[in-house]
């Protein structure tokens, strides 16, 4: 399809509520017989020819589905050499993905295979082998779809973790190419020849049977899997707000554009990925502005994201609004060419996803940006809750940009913490089933998920919030004080020196901050002299920073300290600094440097 031709206004599946809603199989053949012509995904080619874009049509998105679930069907897979499984599918089935893929590819094959009844989990090709390892076995998976030549060498050490017998039964399987998916990349029609599965699959109990795994970040230890039925599938994929939007402006941006929702380097094992490039994309449905695909050949690797080529292709593709990888926005706010593409947007989403322990945007960074007339909008994010949090903010006014509020989809109820502070609860609905329930049935039968998050109440704005923190993560003091570290975390990230910050004080009166500096700018941390002048440098942040908290959580100078460029800070699967390894490991150098600055 011509990535010129205007956007079609779509006919709309319902999003009523949760039982009239479509499964995800069951809303592919209503897109393929309502709206096979509305452009689900659109991407600049390269540079050779930097100004034709290329849309894939909803028609040439849900063939390559099929496809891909023809493909895991007929699938023969890589045995291990004394294996006796049996690699046909059965309905229920968990799959492990342990790929690298582009992004409509990976998108393809997840739907494709829940279309056939198997039930997708992907992992993070960042995990380490041995933990990947424990996934399979812990749920029991004994099909793993790869990408072979990419990743020889890691999946040889995820076979190797394995135990033997267990080794013997599992089966390595290459994933769908590129051009198996996508024959005709952007210009398939119904006139091309096409055949689809014979054999597709349809919910029969949606609260029991299983649609998708995601696992959580292994921030605190070994991941968790989290398991979603098709109910919660529906619930966790739906980006509610932005799909009502969408609707009331008949796909039009405040610009008179269609609508074009970037989503540039997100990953699939991020459950950000699935909510907004398969779920809200499917449901809306919304057209998706995506990298385009680089895996043409074995052995290539998808664009990997970066604030440049994030603006580049923003550009490039016309989107009208973003989604913005977290830690892009400080460095998006120092680039005035960024700040000018930026504020030509609907809106800049910013993604708060706690439980992966991302998310806060230092304040003069938001700030910046809407000074320049960006309209910056926050949203609360969980794996087990998806994104139920409202976009259309026009009771806020610009500086409020760090306060969101809940969908009208969702009912919360409010626990009082301490300190002004708010647990939440999500109460599960018929129009709203978190994917995990930790609330027990109370005598009017309400259940639902408990979030572990701190929220504080905006203080004018009713029925506003923002995100303060973890619980898990509070830091408490000898002085029975406590310090909510992730403000002052993301504030010291934002200088240009900084790749992490840890806070550290637990059972210490004074607070302490763990550096780590970017490549190029380590220093041999036994030079006084290099660490003083590193302090220096990002001491002005911390003294505004101070200014914001109570005495007990203020950070001195003399409180900084500089990790080694030889001891690295220990990071999660996504990337995320692992605050709790990372303090263990410097434990000998926090007591120093207390003994040090003659504190507590």
């Amino acid at each position: 399809m011509s990535a010129t031709q205007r956007t079609p206004v779509p006919v709309y599946p319902s999003l009523e509520n949760l039982s009239t809603q479509l499964s995800l199989p069951q809303l592919l053949d209503f897109q393929l017989e309502h709206n096979p012509d509305f452009p689900l995904y659109v991407f600049a080619n390269h540079e050779s020819d930097p100004d034709r874009l290329t849309e894939i049509s909803m028609l040439e998105y849900i063939r390559a589905a099929h496809r891909a679930g023809s493909a895991i069907v007929n699938g023969n897979g890589i045995r291990d050499t004394n294996t006796s499984a049996d690699a046909g599918p059965r309905p229920g089935e968990i799959v492990a993905i342990v790929a690298v893929l582009d992004s409509i590819v990976y998108s393809a094959l997840i739907a494709g295979m829940i279309k056939v009844g198997l039930v997708p989990f992907p992992i993070s090709t960042f995990l380490p082998p041995d933990t990947i390892a424990q996934l399979i076995q812990g749920n029991n998976i004994h099909r793993i779809i790869t990408t072979d030549a990419t990743l020889h060498s890691f999946l040889a050490s995820i076979r190797e973790s394995l135990d033997p017998t267990y080794r013997a039964e599992c089966v390595f399987e290459e994933a769908p190419s590129l051009s198996i998916l996508y024959p005709k990349l952007g210009r398939e029609t119904s006139q091309d020849d096409f055949s689809p599965l014979s054999n597709t699959f349809v919910p029969t109990d949606e609260g029991k049977d299983l649609a998708l795994c995601m696992h959580s970040s292994g921030s605190t230890g070994v991941p968790k899997t989290i398991r979603f039925t098709h109910r919660a599938f529906k619930s966790f994929a739906l980006f509610s707000d932005m799909i009502d939007q969408t609707r009331k402006s008949r796909m039009t941006s405040l610009s008179g554009k269609p609508i074009r929702l970037a989503g540039f380097g997100f990953l699939f094992f991020h459950a950000s990925a699935v909510v907004i490039l398969i779920g809200s994309a499917l449901y809306g449905p919304l057209t998706m502005a995506v990298f385009p695909p680089a895996i043409t050949q074995p052995g290539a690797l998808p664009v990997t994201a970066t604030p440049e080529n994030t603006i580049d292709h923003l550009k490039r593709t016309k989107a009208t609004a973003m989604l913005s990888l977290p830690h892009f926005i400080s460095t998006f706010a120092r680039d005035e060419k960024a700040i000018e593409v930026l504020r030509g947007l609907d809106y800049v989403v910013h993604q708060i996803l706690i439980d992966h322990r991302r998310g806060f945007i230092p304040t003069n960074a938001g700030d910046q940006l809407v000074s320049r007339g960006v309209r910056l909008r926050i949203i609360w994010a969980s794996t087990e809750c998806g994104a139920p949090t409202l976009i259309s903010t026009e009771d806020l006014d610009p500086e409020d940009w760090s306060a969101f509020a809940f969908s009208k989809r969702v009912k919360v109820r409010w626990i009082p913490y301490e300190g002004g502070l708010f647990r939440c609860q999500f109460l599960a609905t018929d129009t709203f089933q978190p994917s995990v329930e930790n609330i027990p049935p109370n005598d009017s039968g309400e259940r639902g998920f408990e979030v572990n998050d701190l929220f504080e109440p905006h203080p004018t704005k009713e029925g506003f919030w923002r995100i303060v923190g973890r619980i898990d993560d509070v830091i408490i003091q000898a002085n029975g004080q406590k310090t909510l570290p992730g403000p002052i975390e993301d504030a010291v990230l934002a200088s240009e020196l900084v790749k992490g910050a840890v806070i550290f004080g637990h059972q210490h009166i004074h607070i302490g901050v763990l550096v780590e500096l970017f490549p190029g700018h380590e220093i041999d941390v036994s030079h006084q002299s290099q660490v003083e002048g590193i302090r220096d440098q990002i001491w002005p942040i911390l003294e505004e920073t101070n200014k914001t908290l109570p005495q007990y959580s203020q950070i001195r100078k003399q409180m900084i300290l500089i990790a080694s460029k030889d001891k690295p800070l220990p990071r999660a699967t996504k990337g995320t600094v692992n605050k709790a390894a990372s303090v263990k490991l410097y434990g000998s150098e926090i007591e120093e440097i207390y003994e040090t600055a003659n504190l507590d």
